[in-house]
């Protein structure tokens, strides 16, 4: 059900940024999930994510729009006198993100937005479909053969989100804009910092991104 969910989210999207979408954007920064990981020290992570958002034009303050999301699961910590510091994992993490955004400001004209700075707030709710492999601790579940301090067999998992977060916009053109955005999320999962059966906390993803958008040309 999750895989058809997230696969109908991923397809709209696809479809949307050619033929349906007002502003695309780009951008790339750093993620850091709050997990057993966190316990020991700070392992941050890349994340990518390709967005289309629409203006909504009886309320201006508001926006919606669709994310895709590529995070890195590749960890291997040095964490010094830690049981955890010969742990490493490695795999991805794609996700997909409906959002809704509050802005506290809004362009004086619609389609003439140079020079304006936006700042706003965001709500959203997605899907996570994360595969990776991780070395054995020797606790938890056990998968496949794979014995204390090897990897285990790859494992793919399925979890749902809920992330706030803020964001500001400047437009150098009336097209062309640079952003910075960051969120946090529940996703009510252990596993998304590639610790797998460890302890029985919920891992909460925190990221930060800068990026760029382009209003297209079908926006009148």
């Amino acid at each position: 059900m999750k895989k058809n969910l997230l696969f109908s989210m991923v397809i709209f999207v696809i479809i949307s940024v050619p033929t349906a979408a007002q502003e695309i954007g780009l951008s790339s920064g750093a993620q850091l999930i709050r997990g057993e990981l966190t316990a020991y020290g700070n392992n941050f992570t890349s994340i990518t994510s390709l967005s289309a958002f629409w203006d909504i034009p009886k309320a201006r303050n508001f926006r919606y729009g669709a994310e895709l999301r590529y995070a890195s699961m590749n960890v291997s910590p040095e964490f010094e006198n830690s049981w955890l510091d010969t742990y490493e994992s490695r795999g991805s993490d794609f996700s997909a993100m409906l959002s809704m955004r509050y802005y506290f400001n809004t362009p004086k004209y619609t389609t003439k937005r140079a020079q304006s700075l936006l700042f706003w707030t965001h709500f959203g709710a997605g899907l996570h479909i994360a595969q990776f492999e991780s070395v054995n601790m020797g606790v938890g579940p056990k998968v496949g053969d794979a014995i204390q301090g090897d990897f285990n067999e790859s494992r793919t998992i399925h979890t749902g989100a809920l992330e706030v977060g803020f964001g500001a916009q400047y437009y150098i053109t009336d097209r062309w804009s640079m952003s910075f955005s960051s969120g946090g999320q529940f996703t009510g999962n252990d596993y998304l910092d590639g610790v797998a059966g460890i302890g029985n906390g919920k891992d909460f993803p925190f990221y930060m991104m800068l990026g760029g958008s382009y209003l297209l040309p079908n926006f009148k």
